[in-house]
């Protein structure tokens, strides 16, 4: 009978699915112990889920080649069912075996699940996989639903390199597993086992085919070289690695190292690399070595032992001590004003400094090295004083900050117009722009945050805070200390950390807060963990200042430095601060600014993470001022002044630079209320950042800020007395002044007020009202065609009136206006024209009116009555024919050219039967020929009906093209009609060839 041993473990959240439901891969048996056709229907995989949820939730997918490919093989929850094969399965021990027949069929979360086809002939023993409790087998039909396993084997029988394993949850593809071939123990009963958290295979066994176990656990550490000491020093640290989780420690010295005072160390609590070695008082000089090993205290295994050693050099050591005032090595200063000297005793090696502001230098003499000048730059500097070429060790560095301000920006602002009126007041303000730099600003972009990259190592105690202007709201969700209702519906100010520093999401969780402009939440962040433990509901508005204090797991929640909430206690093991580095968790990511499950939608400015409890009193005294630097409780310090660039600097001494990631921008400047001023008004000595004034004068106001750096600005205040101004207005019949209109003479005051709202100018209007009544004319004229009045000639008979304004400019006489125009327009016309020598031609006047007689024709030869309107004679030459006549006394004049022709063959007309347009010069075009020719009208079309060519000049032929392309050797088409001189019509259609 074969057993299948695997290793228990927590969930963890491994997956890539939004809701964090993902299973966890365990086991797979690579090679099963039949052949040939039934080696592939007794693989099997096992897996530990971490949510409730039925078996057709699962799928398991195997790849031979590139990850990215199609499955070589399915095993489909959704076909889970009966057990169809020989096989058996059953434990020796107090384990339930719990068979999935349906694929509704619920699997609780934390359970260990087999996945079996439902046709193996193998009999397992499950024993090794679980002692007590249940184990769930699904069975799985092959072949179905898209499920492909060959019988004949899968998971080792195919492909070259690394194989990858992948399960789905709900059809979302969870993290792919990977393991290597030429990795495996043999052939028959070959595993690959991984380790909770990590995709590569962890171990491969093979106990043959009775009784495959899960590899045994193993403990490892891993020491670093300890740097040489001094004589004198009473301790050290030892930088390490480990592996399989030890917990404690000991180390074994040898003789000389027992003599020279040094004291084992015997299962001693393993904390987070480096561990601190005592060195005893009075060991010489020499080399001290050691036996070290760790335990991990739940499985009993035990590292290797690992050899230590501790090197004690002779010589004295170096030292830097301040000498100067206590607080020297932290000013704050103004730009242009000296720095306070600040001195160092330096003893052993060769001192210099980096990173002083610019106009301050540093000095070294007998001994002592002196900080001095006077910085003409604003900015934050934290320099480093360092030794080197030492004899031997000590303390070989120091570091202090100089924090240089300018004066403020301020100005002064007036409730109105700087003015006085009579009786009057006006209020002087001060306007000051923040001190806090620069800021951040976020889209609620999932993908946008500050990732300083770093996983905080301590817990439970903890304040992080932060200045935050929300722009959006969020969820507010009931307090609670389990569940997930974290995962939509937030905009995380700090995204927490999935298992926080210690990446254990199965019993740790990782701290952060939402912000919205309806509240703020703390969340905090495991395995199938993401609850709120503080809501506070209440409206936030602008730049808002928010402390999360940790007190032994307890959130607090202080705003603008006022305690508002407590949260509840979590029961997590250890409650870790946030800070980035979101990639604990497979395909989550994360920091200031937002993460995976949401991201802050506003700006965000002064970000400061503390391994200490804050105290109400720290809170409320620094939180509208920056920190004094260097301050041994701050882990992280971002200041986010920087204004350009992908990467925010650590204020702090730690150097956790922050990446800009997916494009958070700069805020310039930042809006947060930063610096605290003072106020003092001349001439009347008040402190307030304003006053209200009676009286003019120029006034000064000094505004100093937290740094000590003032300015001093005034404003002038003017009183405004009003003097008095004549005026005169004329009209016709009304006048408008103001908002008023007057119809007769007056006198009227008003009262003209300046720009800050005073009387200034009283005017005295004097109106009169001219009164002129106008007259009224009529005058009439007429003409033939057009008559002129005034400037304007008019065509058409019309009436209008006119006006003549008196000298004042008042309407004195209106004219009635009638015009007249009686236009007469002849014209005359032959019969035929041009016409045929010998021929009768009649030539007819007409008029416009039709009623006019005619006074002469031209020629008079021609025309023997000069005042018939009709004329018939015989045509013998061309002429210019002239008429005139007149109606209602407007005469005029109209000619005609007649063109006699002399007499031809009237009936001359020819249409050929083909022609060769090649460009020879005959017979290129197709055209019709005549003499008498009047107009004409051609169209051309192909056999096919096509139109191809269509002139409505005769004389204008078709050259035997189609849109610019030769057209082919044929016959043709064409549709002519024609008009002779004579007035004879010639409609003819025929055919004819082209050719080349």
């Amino acid at each position: 009978m074969k057993k299948i041993f695997a290793l228990l473990f927590l969930s963890f959240l491994i997956s890539v699915t939004t809701f964090s439901q993902c299973p966890v891969l365990r086991a797979s048996l690579i090679n099963s112990c039949s052949s040939g056709a039934g080696e592939g229907l007794n693989e099997y995989v096992v897996f530990t889920t971490t949510v409730a949820a039925p078996v057709s939730s699962y799928d398991y997918k195997y790849r031979n080649t590139a990850p990215t490919n199609s499955p070589t093989g399915f095993l489909v929850g959704a076909n889970a069912g009966a057990k169809s094969g020989t096989g058996t399965v059953a434990t020796s021990g107090g384990c339930t075996i719990v068979e999935i027949t349906s694929p509704s069929q619920v699997i609780p979360a934390n359970s260990t699940v087999v996945y079996l086809s439902a046709a193996f002939d193998q009999n397992y023993d499950l024993s090794g996989l679980c002692t007590t409790g249940t184990i769930y087998v699904a069975y799985i039909t092959i072949g179905t639903n898209g499920a492909v396993w060959p019988t004949n084997g899968v998971q080792a029988n195919s492909g070259t390199g690394a194989r990858y394993m992948q399960l789905a949850y709900q059809g979302t593809d969870c993290d792919i597993h990977t393991y290597t071939p030429s990795s495996l123990v043999g052939t028959d009963g070959a595993m690959v086992w991984w380790d909770a958290g990590v995709t590569d295979a962890s171990a491969y066994t093979n106990n043959g085919c009775t009784t495959p176990v899960p590899p045994t656990p193993t403990t490892t550490i891993t020491p670093s070289a300890i740097a040489a000491v001094c004589a004198g020093t009473t301790s050290t640290t030892m930088a390490y690695t480990a592996t399989g989780s030890p917990d404690v420690y000991s180390i074994t010295w040898d003789n000389a190292a027992i003599t020279a005072g040094f004291t084992n160390v015997t299962n001693a609590t393993l904390t987070a690399s480096p561990l601190t070695i005592t060195i005893p008082t009075g060991a010489t000089a020499g080399t001290y070595t050691g036996s070290l090993v760790a335990t991990n205290t739940s499985n009993s295994t035990s590292s290797t032992a690992q050899n230590i050693s501790v090197t004690i050099n002779a010589g004295s050591s170096s030292s830097i001590t301040l000498t100067s005032a206590t607080g020297t090595n932290t000013q704050i200063k103004c730009v242009n004003s000296a720095i306070t000297d600040i001195t160092y005793s330096i003893t052993g090696g060769t001192p210099s400094v980096t990173g002083l502001p610019q106009g301050v230098t540093g000095n070294f003499n007998a001994g002592v090295f002196t900080i001095s000048g006077t910085p003409t730059t604003a900015g934050s500097f934290n320099y480093t004083l360092s030794l080197s070429g030492a004899s031997c060790g000590g303390t070989s560095i120091a570091v202090g900050s100089i924090t240089v301000s300018d004066a403020p920006a301020a100005t002064i602002t007036t409730s109105k117009a700087p003015v006085l009126c009579q009786n009057d007041s006006v209020t002087l303000s001060t306007i000051e722009s923040s001190n806090a730099g620069n800021a951040l600003q976020f889209t609620g972009s999932s993908n946008q945050y500050v990732d300083p990259q770093i996983l905080p190592n301590f817990y439970d105690n903890f304040t992080f805070e932060m200045w935050v202007n929300p722009t959006t709201t969020i969820t507010l969700q009931t307090q609670n200390t389990s569940g997930a209702s974290g995962t939509s519906g937030q905009h995380y100010a700090l995204f927490p950390t999935w298992g926080g520093g210690n990446a254990n999401g199965a019993t740790d969780a990782g701290a952060g807060v939402s912000v919205g402009t309806n509240g703020i939440a703390v969340y905090e962040h495991g395995a199938a963990y993401l609850p709120a433990l503080l809501v506070w509901n209440h409206t936030v508005t602008g730049w808002t200042h928010i402390a999360v204090v940790y007190t032994n797991k307890q959130p607090s929640l202080y705003v603008n430095g006022v305690l508002v909430a407590t949260g509840l206690t979590s029961l997590r093991t250890h409650v870790y601060p946030s800070l980035g580095h979101g990639q604990n968790f497979s395909g989550q990511y994360g920091g200031i600014g937002g993460g995976y499950y949401g991201s802050f939608t506003g700006q965000i400015d002064e970000f400061r993470l503390w391994k200490t409890v804050r105290t109400g009193n720290e809170i409320a005294t620094d939180y509208n001022k920056s920190i004094a630097l260097p301050n041994s409780d701050l882990f992280a310090y971002y200041k986010f002044d920087e204004g350009t660039g992908t990467t925010t600097a650590d204020a702090s001494s730690n150097g956790f630079t922050g990446a800009l990631t997916n494009g958070p921008t700069w805020v310039i400047p930042s809006g947060a209320p930063l610096g605290a001023y003072s106020y003092l008004w001349t001439p009347n000595g008040e402190t307030t950042s304003s006053i209200t004034v009676h009286s003019a004068g120029t006034y000064t106001v000094t505004v100093t800020n937290a740094a000590g750096c003032s300015k001093t600005i005034s404003q002038v205040v003017q009183n405004i007395t009003a003097v008095e101004k004549d005026t005169a207005l004329t009209g016709c019949t009304s006048v408008t002044y103001g908002p008023t209109t007057y119809t007769s003479s007056t006198t009227v005051r008003d009262t003209v007020k300046s720009t800050g709202g005073c009387d200034s100018v009283y005017i005295v209007a004097s109106i009169t009202i001219q009164g002129i009544t106008p007259v009224s004319k009529d005058s009439s004229l007429s003409g033939c065609n057009s008559v002129d009045y005034g400037l304007n000639t008019y065509t058409s008979s019309t009436n209008f009136k006119d006006t003549i304004r008196s000298v004042g400019g008042c309407d004195s006489v209106y004219i009635n206006v009638s015009i007249s125009v009686t236009p007469f327009n002849v014209t005359i016309a032959a019969s035929n024209n041009p016409a045929d020598k010998g021929s009768s031609v009649t030539v007819i006047a007409s008029g416009n009116p039709n009623t006019f007689t005619v006074s002469s024709w031209e020629p008079a030869a021609v025309f023997t009555s000069q005042s018939a309107l009709n004329q018939t004679f015989t045509a013998d030459t061309s002429m210019l024919i002239k008429v005139t006549a007149s109606s209602n006394g407007c005469a005029d004049t109209a000619t005609l050219a007649l063109k006699v022709n002399p007499v031809n063959n009237a009936d001359d007309f020819y249409i050929p039967d083909v022609f060769s347009p090649n460009n020879d010069g005959k017979n290129d075009v197709f055209r019709a020929y005549g003499s008498n020719i009047k107009i004409g009208q051609m169209k051309i079309y192909n056999q096919w009906g096509e139109l191809l060519f269509e002139s409505r000049n005769i004389e204008f032929g078709w050259d035997g093209t189609y849109r610019g392309r030769t057209q082919p050797v044929g016959v043709y088409v064409y549709v002519i009609t024609a008009t002779m001189n004579n007035g004879k019509t010639i409609n003819s259609k025929g055919f004819f060839n082209l050719i080349r």
